[in-house]
């Protein structure tokens, strides 16, 4: 195993246990409080622990070498599982809101309002912490299921000051403001829920890094020989980028010497592209 995937591995798992006690925190300051708001965050960091899971197993198996069945690897089960997580998002997203509209048209006390805030606000610099390692994991290793964690902890700092807010305002006009904070928690969760969909969508279905295919074409018309850059297919698997390109060559003397120019278009590719596989395919220019 590298020492990235590795690295990937000792997140992930951080971020797994960190989440377990975040959840238990934020299920203690709901059953005090009675707040929807606060139960809709506790419903989240539920769904993180879910989520992490995958994640983490993810990662492992991502990490696996390529086999004789799996002939690029296994990095897309990372997006795969990303996309399974939106399930979870969008069900969660909307049993709140239709919670919360319910609770719209009934009156609800709410309890032990200051002691919970303290226990949300030190969930939410246990979050910040979150945000910080999952960040940086994301940022050396390129994974996926780092950047939905990074994106997913990101969203519970913000949705706890809402939850905070959303207490206080509740205590000083009206508990109905409990169910409007948890509306728009739903929103923002929901939202996050499609654009994760849109990342892991583009991995699973081969859409091309954004850029790629220019950079590649500018690359390879740079070595003076190549006439013409006829095609360029990219797509992204794990934290690997796939690349093959056909080219034509002026005349050239020998097959050796066409295979050094192909030889020298991958290495400026890997040069620039981290992580590239590049498969360069030679033919001759037309007259």
């Amino acid at each position: 195993m590298t020492r990235s995937k590795k690295r990937k591995e000792i997140y992930a798992l951080t971020s797994l246990i960190s989440a377990v006690f975040l959840t238990l925190a934020k299920l203690i300051a709901a059953v005090l409080t009675n707040s929807l708001a606060v139960w809709s965050e506790v419903l989240d960091s539920a769904l993180d622990v879910i989520n992490t899971s995958m994640g983490f197993g993810a990662v492992r198996i991502s990490s696996k070498p390529p086999d004789f069945d799996h002939t690029y690897g296994h990095g897309k089960f990372e997006s795969l599982v990303a996309y399974t997580e939106t399930i979870f998002i969008f069900s969660v997203g909307l049993y709140i809101v239709y919670e919360a509209i319910s609770r719209l048209f009934s009156v609800q006390k709410l309890y032990f309002v200051t002691k919970s805030m303290w226990l949300l606000l030190l969930t939410l610099l246990a979050d910040l912490g979150l945000v910080i390692l999952n960040y940086e994991g994301f940022r050396k290793t390129r994974s996926q299921v780092l950047k939905a964690n990074y994106l997913n902890f990101l969203g519970d700092t913000f949705r706890t000051l809402i939850v905070i807010f959303s207490l206080v305002i509740s205590q000083l006009v009206s508990t109905l403001f409990d169910s409007v904070f948890s509306i728009l928690l739903a929103f923002f969760l929901i939202k996050e829920g499609f654009k994760l969909l849109k990342e892991a969508t583009a991995v699973l279905l081969d859409r091309a890094p954004e850029g790629i295919i220019g950079e590649v074409e500018k690359l390879a018309l740079h070595i003076k020989e190549v006439k013409e850059v006829c095609r360029v297919r990219a797509r992204k698997v794990g934290d690997d980028v796939y690349i093959d390109l056909i080219v034509r060559l002026a005349p050239v003397r020998s097959l050796y010497e066409a295979h050094e120019i192909a030889d020298e278009i991958e290495k400026k590719i890997k040069e620039k592209i981290k992580n590239a596989d590049v498969v360069v395919h030679i033919e001759p220019a037309e007259h």
